[in-house]
């Protein structure tokens, strides 16, 4: 089970850096940890993560204020991701392995979906499930260190994880607006909307609307069931990864509570793109859990 293969990688990770006084978490996980599952899912050796990870960094290089510089970056990783894409389908048109590829072109065997079709599915799960679960990584982070009772809360209460993920992405959206249109012309409190038009919905403020959410500016990592965070859009076009990233950030979190008795974020950075927030540095330092065999 994928759940396995990922519990497996980050409690390597984690592991390793146990001897140590402070965690590169960005680095060691954040940064590592989509870009395998990538692979993972795709059939590729688990060796390519870095450099699907640095592809998919420089594509969303289009969602940043414009640099010297960027339009090349992006052209050429826009190409090369082709490339690799393109490979990636020949290579299992010729061995079919469990992956979603090989699944894929099973579809296009049934008159599905077409090779252009694989190819764009293909490259929006890795510009859509890299940069984004990496940033959502650090935010949850970022929120617990705040927090530290709700941390304890979790250590007491490692069943709530899944509930907890919820919040943290409730409470520190990495996503922050979502792009839609009306499909017919329609009146929504007094203004003309029409299908030309765009709607951006802003992510953190329906995380923190009060009539979904009691209290909503406090983190509870108890918060029952109830109105879904905005983060992954609603009905047909809701967010198709939404499901991975989340076992990715249950998994994670349940590692770090069998491993860290406390932390602190002692360095860390975020930048900003048109939609979403970008992680660049996090750094923790944290007391290891004393039930831990001696190392």
């Amino acid at each position: 089970m994928l759940s396995r293969a990922v519990r497996a990688w980050v409690d390597k990770w984690v592991q390793e850096g146990l001897d140590g006084e402070e965690f590169d978490f960005q680095a060691a996980i954040g940064r590592q940890l989509p870009s395998v599952v990538f692979c993972k899912l795709i059939g590729e050796p688990l060796e390519m993560a870095p450099i699907y990870a640095q592809l998919a960094e420089d594509i969303m290089k289009h969602a940043q204020p414009p640099q010297p510089g960027f339009a090349e970056i992006i052209e050429k990783a826009a190409i090369e991701a082709e490339l690799r894409m393109r490979q990636v389908i020949k290579d299992r048109r010729a061995r079919p392995g469990d992956d979603l590829v090989s699944h894929m072109l099973i579809a296009e065997k049934a008159g599905e979906v077409d090779e252009d079709d694989i190819f764009h599915l293909v490259v929006t799960v890795l510009i859509g499930s890299t940069d984004t679960t990496d940033a959502q990584l650090c935010l949850n982070l970022a929120a617990l260190s705040d927090n530290p009772s709700q941390w304890q809360v979790l250590r007491q209460n490692p069943e709530l994880v899944p509930t907890a993920v919820m919040e943290l992405i409730r409470f520190k959206p990495g996503v922050w607006t979502l792009s839609r249109s009306p499909l017919q012309d329609t009146v929504y409190r007094g203004i003309n909307l029409t299908p030309d038009d765009a709607i951006w919905p802003l992510v953190f403020s329906a995380n923190r609307d009060p009539l979904a959410f009691a209290d909503p500016s406090r983190l509870d990592v108890t918060r029952a069931a109830g109105k879904t965070p905005l983060n992954f859009g609603t009905g047909i076009h809701m967010c198709l990864g939404r499901m991975i990233t989340l076992l990715e950030q249950q998994e994670v979190l349940s590692s770090l509570l069998t491993h860290w008795s406390e932390f602190e974020v002692t360095d860390s950075e975020f930048q900003g793109a048109m939609y979403s927030t970008v992680a660049t540095r996090m750094t923790t330092r944290f007391v290891p859990d004393v039930r831990l065999p001696s190392r």
